[in-house]
Formats: C-alpha cells, structure tokens, sequence
C-alpha cells in the first residue's frame, strides 16, 4: 500500500463519505484514461491527487551573467572573477546617441569632461533608479564592454542575451518621449522600437520598465503589452509573460527584426543570436549577407526539426523575410520602400501595424483546458503533457483514480470558472489525499535552491495539503514535507512545527504568515495579492484589469473584515509598505540582517540589497536566507570569499545559489 495512505488512516482527515460536503474541485483528470471528467454538483468527489509545479513557459534560463559590473552607488567598476557568485543585477536598454556614450576606458579613466557627456548622465541616473530599487549593480553595454578587446566583445555578444534573461530588471530608457498628452503617440514612435538590439531587450529580461527622457516610469512590458504588442507585432501573450519566445515559430520571431535597424549591419545578424536560441562568434569584417548566412547553418545545426525548412544553402533567411513582406503585402493594405531587412513597414499614419491577424499561433509549453479538450495526441508535443503524464502515472502507483492539476483543469476562457478556482484553491490542494511538488529544476543535490520555492502560488500548495512529496525533473522521489521540513524551514522561514503539521497555520500571527510571500513571483502582478487568499483565511473575488495595489486594498478590507481585532490594519493607507515594514521587523526579531557582503582581500566588496515585499515593479529579490543558505553550501571545504553579516558577528559562505 502506498506510503500516504497509511499516513492517511492514522490521520484526523474525514472519511471519504463527507468529502462532498468540502469545498473540493469539480473537474479532474482520470489517471487512466488521461480525460477530463467533470462532476455534477451533487457527485460525491473520489479521492484525489493533486499537482504543485512550476509553469515552464521556454527553455531553462542560463546562468551566463556579466563579469563586469557597475557598483551603483560608488559608479565604479566592480571585475569578478571566474568562479565569483554574480549579485543580483539591474541592466540597462537605450539608444546609443553618437559622441555622448562612455566606452570603457572613459568609465575607467574616470575623467571630468567624460561625466559631461549625455551617456555618463544616462548612466548615473540609472543607478540612482536601481538604488531606488535596491539593487547594488547595474550592467550598461555602452561602458561594461572593452571594445578594444575582441575577445570580451565576442564573449558579451554571445552571451547579451543570457545578460538580460537574468537581470533582476530591465530599464528601457526612451529618450524620445515624453510622459505628456501625447506621450502615447511619442511611445509608439519612439527610435528604440527600430532598433535591432532593443528587440532582445524587450523579450530576454522577466520585468522592462520603460522610463521617458525625464527619467519618469511610463509603464512595464506588462502594463503596456498592448501597445508593445501593436507596435512590434510581438503577441501580447508574449510580453505578459503567459507564453514563451521559444513557443513560437522561428519565422515568426525574424518577422519582428523588420524594419529594425543596426549601425553595424552584422549586427542585424547577430541580434538575433539570442532569439533563436544559437550562437556564433562574431566577425565583423564579414557582409551583413555572410553573418546571415552563418546564422543559418547555426540554426540547422542547433534545431534539426528545422532542418527541412532552412537546410538547403539555396535558401537564405533574407529571402524567407522576402516571402514574409510578400505575403503581408497581400493580406494588408501595406506600404513598403527599400528591399530586405531594409524596409520600412508603416501604414498610412506612419505607424508600425501589428502583424497578429497573420501571426495566430502561440504554442504554450503547458496543456490547457482547451488542449484536453482535443484529440488524444493533438497537444502531446507540449513539454507539459510529459509532465501531466508522469503525474498520473505517480497517482496511479498511489492508488489513485483522478488528479487536478491547475493548467488544463482551469478553462481560462471562462470568467467564472476561474474565480470560482481561484477563490477554493487552498481548498482543493487540503483535501486532496497527496500533493505532488515537481521540480523541475532540481536534482536531488540541489532541492533547496529550487525556483518551486520562489513563485507566489506554491507557497499556498506546500502548507494547504497535509501530505506533500517532492519530486526533480526525472521524477524520482526527493522526500516528503516532513522528511524535509529542516530544509524547507530554511529556505521558506516557515516554522517547522507548522511544516509538519504540529501547529495549524491559523495559529500563527496573519501578517507573519504574509511575510512568507516575501521575494515570491507570479506572472500576474495580481496574484500576488490573490495567493495570499487561502493563507489568511479570506476571499475576494479576482480582477486581473485592477491595477495591484487595489488587489492589494481589497485584501485589506476583506482582511480587516476578518480580524476585526488587527486594528492597526484598518487605519494603513498604503498596504505595501505596512507589510515590507512588518517584514523588517520581524527579521530584526529573528537578528537576521539581509545584508550581506564579501569578504576577501584579493577581491571588491559585494553587497547584496534589503529584502523588500512587494514594489511597483514586481518581486526583484529572494529569501535572504534561501540566499545564505546556498552560499553556505556552495563554500564549504572551499577557500572562496565568505559572506559576512554586516556586524561581523555571523559568517557563512557565498556561492552562485545565492542568487
């Protein structure tokens, strides 16, 4: 018999004959039959299995990061060394306005008239918004690349793309707009959507802020999808983070180079390195038709499913983005001067139109509840049928009929269907006979530095059910929550009494259980708020067009409601910064200092920023001490810097897990 189920006997869980009385979900999935079935309101709901994973919306993010590194306070070069943890980091994304940007040797020499120059102002005032921000370090291209070395140019090409998948933010500075009445009108005309490097910029990092030439927020990549979208023809699915660039057919993604435009012409070649997932070194001594076609044998080489397509050296990609132009020609009323990646394409009104009315598909790696409704074998190419497989295959071993599983039991489609989910899911996973944490990322050896423990939603699907198994990306068994309560203790700061289910987690203090949410990400920014829901014991209905600080003002009105006797609660304005200073306080009470720094003569003092809650541009840092746990691990038996709580009384190691 399977391991839970005898857990479950000596448990205090009711039987199953007064599970139809509990709030338990009306549609699951049959392990055997890998079908949906949908329960009426009055069936009885069997025991089931439940999933807890992390949505894999494209590849796995490297972790290439710059070597070289601005300190944003000192506006000093900070050079680590190979094996040197990299901290979190700010980047940034501009127009290079000729004569005024700083080349690395200018940021260097560190002259006088160097800091006159428009491009040292541009920098300086980008430090001061990741300062704001928190964050110690800031990559600019312009100033962290050593253009006299051809080997750090080829180097920082190659890996431009991975630069800004893992910075902790993105800040797009337009210096042609203005944040005014027409500044609509100046965004969508803004030099930087032509751009051929800038298209990279705008889809690598998680989080763009766009910042007008004043240095004012206009806007992120999420809030502003739509008129991204309809400028750059990118879908807006895309830019909200709910589908990946690598779902999308490879013609499609080349389509968004037109009309973009490079000062070196190999670069219109090699900005699309990143985007189409290859890499080849650098030349410019070649033509802008050699680096293209040296992009083309990449390509086939690094994804032979195309090969079919563009295997032949007869076929160039200039001449597939031919055919593009062609074929959009015909289906809208299109004008078009110059020829190749040279063209402009603009409308009547000189506006960039979007090409989504040709451009349709969008090929989530997830299984939705449309693609169960299809065929077997019409949605099997996704990664994440493999993993709603392998689920049912586990209930099964378990002794288990049906499982749930958010992805494909959810019909986003359908309003209703997903508030009523949303508002029952700690529910659904505290009824459910086990719960199954796939991480994806782990191995056995590397569980506590998982990216499971730093998403806003899982924090609900590891204290709601009473029955929790881990598994890594092969599927083999980690160990169960309470096997691994010492370690997630560490990592999620969540008592281990609460873990093993000793403590009932309405007995701890609400604003401590919020401050568990801390560092955690969700792709909507109002989830962050709607995560906390089963948490606390409350319920409001979900808004995904309010903006979040009012999902964050609903929840304290609903939460006031409930705990009438938390009255310094009631009289917050700003829920935010109530809850991030809570925060610190208890991290005071714990003497924690999340502030740590490297100590070693041979190498810079690296700082790492204060924790915050919850900001106006979405969660940039983690755990601290997810983050010294991973530096403790990562330097033991090693002579690497260690990092030093900023009293000098706690020392522990620094390792690249921190991040």
């Amino acid at each position: 018999m399977p391991r839970f189920r005898l857990r479950r006997i000596s448990s205090h869980k009711p039987e199953y004959s007064s599970r139809s009385e509990k709030v338990c979900p009306r549609r699951l999935i049959d392990t055997r039959t890998l079908k949906l079935v949908d329960l009426k309101e009055n069936d009885p709901v069997p025991p089931y299995a439940i999933l807890s994973h992390r949505w894999i919306q494209g590849q796995e993010v490297s972790e290439v990061c710059p070597r070289r590194l601005i300190n944003t306070r000192t506006l000093k070069f900070v050079e680590l060394k190979e094996n040197d943890p990299v901290p979190p980091y700010a980047i940034l994304s501009h127009r290079w306005i000729q004569g005024q940007e700083v080349s690395y040797q200018e940021f260097l020499d560190g002259d006088p008239l160097t800091k006159l120059k428009s491009g040292y102002l541009k920098i300086a005032a980008a430090c001061r918004v990741a300062r704001r921000d928190r964050i110690s370090f800031i990559w600019v291209d312009t100033c962290c690349i050593d253009k006299g070395s051809h080997d750090d140019v080829a180097r920082n090409i190659r890996s431009m793309y991975a630069y800004y998948q893992n910075a902790q933010v993105c800040y797009a500075y337009l210096v042609d707009t203005n944040l005014d009445d027409m500044w609509e009108k100046r965004f969508l005309h803004s030099e930087w959507f032509k751009r051929g490097w800038t298209l990279q910029e705008l889809l690598a990092p998680k989080e763009v802020i766009f910042f007008d030439q004043s240095w004012v927020p206009v806007g992120t990549k999420r809030s502003l999808r739509e008129m991204v979208s309809y400028v750059t023809n990118i879908p807006s699915a895309v830019l909200s983070g709910l589908g990946s660039v690598y779902d999308i057919d490879p013609l499609e993604r080349m389509s968004w180079t037109i009309g973009r435009k490079t000062t070196k012409p190999p670069d219109r070649a090699y900005c699309l390195l990143g985007l189409l997932d290859v890499s080849i070194e650098p030349d410019y001594d070649e033509t802008f038709r050699e680096s293209m076609e040296r992009l083309r044998k990449a390509f086939v080489d690094a994804h032979p499913q195309h090969r079919e397509a563009f295997g032949s050296e007869e076929v160039s990609f200039l001449e597939i983005l031919d055919q593009i132009y062609d074929k959009l020609r015909r289906t809208r009323n299109f004008t078009f001067t110059g020829s190749g990646m040279d063209r402009a394409l603009k409308d009547t009104a000189g506006v960039y139109p979007s090409m989504a009315p040709y451009f349709e598909k969008l090929s989530e790696a997830q299984v939705t509840f449309e693609d169960f409704q299809k065929p077997l074998g019409k949605s099997e190419g996704k990664s994440g049928y493999d993993k709603i497989r392998a689920a049912c295959q586990q209930a099964l071993k378990d002794g288990l009929r049906y499982i749930w599983i958010d992805t494909c039991c959810i019909d986003r489609g359908d309003h209703e269907d997903v508030v009523r989910n949303i508002k029952s899911m700690y529910a659904y996973y505290q009824n459910a006979e086990v719960c199954y944490a796939y991480l994806a990322d782990v191995t056995t050896s590397s569980f506590e530095s998982s990216e499971w423990f730093y998403r806003g939603w899982t924090l609900q699907e590891l204290l709601a059910p009473s029955y929790v198994v881990f598994f890594d990306q092969a599927w083999n068994r980690i160990g169960s929550k309470d096997e691994l309560k010492n370690e997630i203790a560490t990592v999620t700061t969540i008592p281990k009494d609460v873990l093993s289910g000793e403590r009932p987690i309405h007995d701890v203090d609400p604003l401590a259980r919020m401050t568990w949410a801390v560092g955690r990400e969700t792709t909507k920014p109002q989830d962050q708020a709607y995560c906390l829901l089963g948490l606390l014991g409350v319920s409001i209905d979900p808004d995904y067009d309010e903006d979040v600080r009012m999902s964050f003002e609903r929840l304290r009105t609903v939460f006031v409601e409930t705990h009438p006797e938390r009255g310094e609660v009631e009289a917050v304005e700003d829920f935010y910064s109530f809850l991030n200073d809570r925060y610190q306080s208890w991290m005071d009470s714990l003497k924690l200092v999340p502030k740590v720094r490297l100590v070693d003569s041979n190498s810079p003092v690296v700082q790492l920023p204060t924790l915050v809650f919850v900001g106006d541009h979405g969660p940039f840092l983690r755990s601290y001490v997810a983050i010294l746990i991973g530096a403790q691990k990562h330097c033991e038996g090693s002579d690497r810097p260690r990092a030093q709580s900023l009293n000098g009384t706690e020392k522990m190691g620094a390792g690249k897990d921190h991040r």
